[in-house]
């Protein structure tokens, strides 16, 4: 019943999909062109909470972005956290899209898409921040290991298992609607559900390396656009199996559970008619 309804609403579902990314493309264009000053809606709220979260304090300098002399650290608005804004949206608004709802609440779900990527974002981006001063007064580095590469490493990392919580998240709210809706046919096999679980490796290779690609980043600084593409493609990939084969293993683990659970009762409900006949 459920493919039939969202077969019947797929060139609406498909018209919503194509209005998302029309309004990515916008904002991804006014991105890359906006100085910190442009920004200032993302740029104020994220320095706030890295305040919060380190003590230190920021001044807005308009050209330059949030900065504070004593440590000399500054976010300009390459730090803004955008690109991880747009995967977010996306990602989560196709969710909501292809999740079977309709009307009101389609509607409803897609507004909480948009606030709740922005929300994430700040949250997320403050707290990348916050360990990246932190990271950089560390005595770590030696050779390979820069600070530029344990900021990329880091900031990856955080991004993208913040970016797969996000993903369980919309999916179990939407699970929950659909049982509330009682949609039938909802969830699929154990092997369809764990492949969903890259749905998000999708969505931030993307963005992180397709749209780059396409936009022809590597003809600027080739060697940082190639180190870039490895620490991006390795980290992200190597995060996705790990949560795979954790999610694969507690799922199997707590199946093997219920089993045995279940086993028990029957043997105890058989023990109980025994003794009842005699």
């Amino acid at each position: 019943m459920k493919k039939i309804q969202l077969a019947r609403d797929l060139p609406g579902r498909v018209l919503c999909s194509l209005i998302v990314l029309l309004l990515s493309f916008l904002l991804k264009r006014y991105y890359s062109s906006a100085g910190s000053q442009d920004l200032f809606w993302i740029l104020a709220p994220t320095a706030r909470l890295v305040e919060l979260f380190s003590g230190l304090s920021f001044v807005n300098e308009p050209g330059l972005g949030w900065f504070n002399q004593l440590h000399e650290v500054v976010f300009a608005p390459s730090c803004g956290g955008v690109n991880f804004l747009i995967i977010m949206f996306c990602m989560s608004s196709f969710q909501i899209i292809f999740s079977g709802l309709r009307g009101c609440g389609l509607l409803l779900m897609a507004v909480f898409a948009g606030l709740a990527s922005y929300g994430v974002t700040l949250f997320v981006n403050a707290v990348r921040i916050w360990l990246s001063i932190l990271l950089y007064r560390a005595d770590i580095y030696s050779g390979w290991l820069t600070p530029d590469a344990v900021h990329r490493l880091a900031g990856v990392t955080l991004y993208y298992v913040f970016l797969c919580f996000y993903y369980q998240l919309v999916s179990y709210i939407l699970n929950r609607q659909a049982v509330k809706l009682q949609s039938s046919e909802n969830g699929g096999s154990k092997s369809g559900r764990i492949l969903l679980l890259f749905i998000p490796l999708f969505w931030y290779l993307l963005f992180s390396l397709g749209v780059p690609f396409l936009n022809r980043a590597y003809q600027q600084q080739p060697d940082l656009f190639i180190e870039h593409c490895l620490t991006v493609g390795s980290t992200s990939v190597l995060l996705s199996a790990i949560i795979v084969i954790v999610v694969a293993g507690y799922r199997c683990v707590t199946g093997l559970f219920r089993k045995m659970l279940a086993g028990s009762s029957r043997r105890f409900l058989g023990r109980e008619e025994e003794h009842g006949k005699t």
